[in-house]
């Protein structure tokens, strides 16, 4: 006689088959972030990049130099912070002392993950700064 034959996984099986999807998922969710991480980083650097370029501009341009008594454009990076300011100086000393003594033109603002980590100067705080008509760069 013939026996009623069912076809089924054992409890190991499936639970094999559980662990290879789960470890699959972990990797994938983990070179993700990886991924999220390195983005964010060359996105930021890409970004002050572009706004040394733009304070570089302004300052061959001679933007409001004339009309606002400004005597360049710069960036200025402080260790430790997740932002950098594109500022004008004003009292011609081609750095960023204040917001009250220089014109903060923009606050860029990092990605949430990106801080600057450091800056290679002894005070931890860095300018560049571009006086026209040329323009010379201070930092």
């Amino acid at each position: 006689m013939f026996k009623n034959q069912q076809k089924a996984f054992t409890l190991i099986e499936l639970m094999v088959v559980l662990f290879i999807v789960m470890l699959a998922s972990g990797i994938v969710l983990a070179s993700y972030r990886t991924s999220e991480k390195k983005y964010a980083l060359t996105q930021a650097s890409q970004k002050l990049i572009s706004d040394l370029r733009r304070a570089q501009n302004m300052a061959m341009s001679g933007q409001d130099i004339k009309t606002k008594q400004y005597d360049g454009y710069g960036v200025y990076l402080e260790q430790g912070n997740n932002f950098y300011i594109i500022y004008a100086d004003k009292n011609n000393n081609h750095a960023y002392q204040s917001a009250t003594a220089d014109v903060i033109i923009e606050t860029i603002t990092l990605p949430q993950s990106v801080k600057i980590q450091s800056v290679d100067t002894p005070s931890e705080k860095m300018d560049v700064c571009f006086q026209p008509p040329d323009p010379t760069t201070y930092l």
